[in-house]
């Protein structure tokens, strides 16, 4: 059920309002102090209101500025990530290269099978062998 938003005959007025207004009645200052009063306040209002806009106008220099510094420092750093970016370019093809070598390596080792292994293994025996001549009977070797 909905309350009616107006007080009808059997509510009552509420009492704190009542008695706030009760209370604060004989309090009315007379109106030549409450326009000095006012004067006063509207003042210092006045003055406060400039600070503040003095204050935000040195914010938005100070902001301004920084703004143009930090866009220097980044022009600035765009030339060190181009080269950085040309560096990484070249440091891919390089890669691309040595992958192409590598699978050229790998087709040849793979293509030979078994016989080319052990043809691999023989090559790699005999320098051993070469090298252990020249090392050990070589110096003994009189002409």
């Amino acid at each position: 059920m909905l309350r009616s938003r107006q007080p009808g005959p059997s509510q009552q007025p509420d009492t704190a309002t009542s008695s706030s207004s009760s209370l604060f009645a004989g309090r009315r200052p007379s109106p030549s102090r409450s326009l000095e009063n006012r004067e006063t306040l509207l003042d210092s209002d006045r003055q406060t209101q400039d600070q503040i806009s003095s204050s935000l106008v040195s914010l938005a220099q100070a902001l301004k500025a920084t703004t143009m510094q930090i866009g220097a420092q980044i022009e600035g750093g765009k030339s060190t990530v181009d080269r950085a970016a040309e560096g990484l370019d070249k440091n891919v093809l390089g890669m691309e290269g040595a992958e192409r070598r590598m699978g050229t390596l790998r087709r040849m080792t793979e293509g030979q099978g078994w016989y080319g292994r052990i043809k691999l293994y023989a090559i790699i025996a005999a320098l051993w062998l070469g090298a252990f001549l020249l090392v050990f009977v070589g110096p003994k070797l009189r002409f």
